[in-house]
């Protein structure tokens, strides 16, 4: 069994601050974070096939509940690393992957991953029908998707590797 971890270290790296495990009762991996501009909170993403994982009953997310063999997670941590505030488990029946999350200046965070299932297309200015690569917009509490939209050939598994992107 495998759990993400979260380490955050002085600037020089001399000193672990704080760290911690982060995952349920089966494997997780955790692949990217980033910081919240406007308070400092940290994200962290991944995928995880836990169904327990911690932090999903922490208040409204937009699901509490383990969908697939597979799903992505994104957690919200104090920048302290000593409250796990919430978690939202983000998939399909198939298996999703967050490899990014970025945000935007106002505090909105983005997520990007694949999927082999049919992701959520809300609000999308774009959309390549049956994509298995997905981007979302999150409100910043992660109780809802602002907008979602995938993109790809529209294979039956992910057909691009997803391993940046950023928001401007």
């Amino acid at each position: 069994m495998q759990a993400g971890v979260f380490i955050k270290t002085n600037a020089d790296l001399s000193t672990i601050l704080a760290s911690t495990y982060l995952g349920g009762n089966r494997n997780d991996a955790a692949f990217a974070l980033a910081l919240n501009p406007t308070n400092n909170d940290v994200y962290i993403a991944g995928g995880t096939s836990s169904n327990n994982f911690p932090g999903t009953a922490n208040g409204t997310v937009i699901s509490a509940t383990y969908n697939g063999a597979i799903d992505g997670f994104l957690s919200i941590v104090s920048n302290d690393g000593g409250t796990l505030r919430k978690t939202s488990y983000l998939g399909t029946t198939g298996t999703e992957v967050l490899y990014g999350v970025q945000f935007d200046n106002l505090g909105f965070p983005y997520i990007m991953g694949t999927t082999t299932g049919d992701w959520p297309i809300i609000n999308a200015a774009f959309s390549q029908a049956k994509g298995k690569q997905f981007i979302a917009k999150l409100k910043p509490d992660i109780s809802a998707y602002v907008y979602s939209t995938v993109f790809g050939k529209g294979a039956p598994y992910p057909d691009i590797s997803p391993t940046a992107f950023l928001v401007d």
